[in-house]
């Protein structure tokens, strides 16, 4: 699957658009994608269907996340 995953045809549609838009059909109203590689190409996507878009740096996306600080640290980012 040399394919970029989040915009691979699943069901008639980008596996994303297919996410978010499962997610508003089960009631979720505000919804967030964290995006960090390849975000110009997802942005629209994202945009189109009424979702956030939090862009991340690279190295923050591929770090461990260990730690509760960790999650904390990507929770501000989304809340901005």
């Amino acid at each position: 699957m040399g394919e970029f995953k989040p915009l691979m045809p699943l069901g008639g549609m980008p596996v994303l658009e297919r996410v978010i838009r499962l997610f508003r059909t089960a009631g979720v109203g505000r919804i967030h994608v964290v995006i960090g590689h390849r975000r110009p190409e997802l942005t629209p996507l994202v945009e189109r269907q009424g979702a956030r878009d939090v862009p991340v740096a690279d190295q923050f996306i591929h770090a461990d996340m260990d730690t509760p600080a960790d999650y904390r640290r990507l929770a501000g980012l989304i809340e901005r």
